[in-house]
């Protein structure tokens, strides 16, 4: 619901406040384990994968998740990286609440310290016909960590809709 520096900031204090000391050291150990003559050795594309990959307490319940399966097979451009992360430089939810009356749900995970939930924590008193949930058990991606609560809660939105 922010801004990239909005959103750096608040997942910034997320982590300082929310994150164990064990899921901290974690992050700082599998940092250490990709330092910049590695990441310089690899083409950007894999240095982003690289990356993500070893930030996995950022995104992922499980701190020591290896996400690289995720990426086999997978092409893209880091033109394309650096463009959708540009649509968020300067962005700013305006949202009519008297129109449209779109039903939105939203389901976030707890241990999502790259862009917690707790971002929408001003913008959700605002906003009506949004159903904002959060699991106890994910991170970034819950429907992938907790699949069957994720339907759950996706199936009961869409029967009341």
């Amino acid at each position: 619901p922010v801004d990239i520096a909005h959103t750096v900031a608040g997942s910034e204090r997320y982590w300082i406040s929310h994150a164990s000391d064990n899921r901290k050291a974690i992050l700082k150990h599998r940092r250490n384990l990709i330092d910049e003559k590695y990441m310089a050795s690899l083409f950007p594309e894999a240095a982003y994968v690289a990356q993500y990959v070893a930030d996995a307490p950022l995104y992922w319940y499980n701190p020591t998740y290896d996400a690289s399966w995720l990426w086999q097979g997978m092409t893209f451009g880091m033109e394309a990286v650096h463009s959708f992360r540009g649509l968020y430089q300067v962005y700013e939810m305006n949202y009519d609440t008297e129109s449209p009356k779109v039903p939105v749900l939203i389901v976030m995970g707890r241990y999502d310290y790259a862009v917690p939930h707790t971002l929408w924590k001003n913008a959700l008193s605002r906003l009506q016909h949004v159903t904002f949930k959060v699991l106890d058990r994910s991170g970034h991606t819950p429907q992938l960590e907790q699949p069957n609560a994720f339907d759950k809660i996706l199936l009961e939105w869409l029967h009341r809709q």
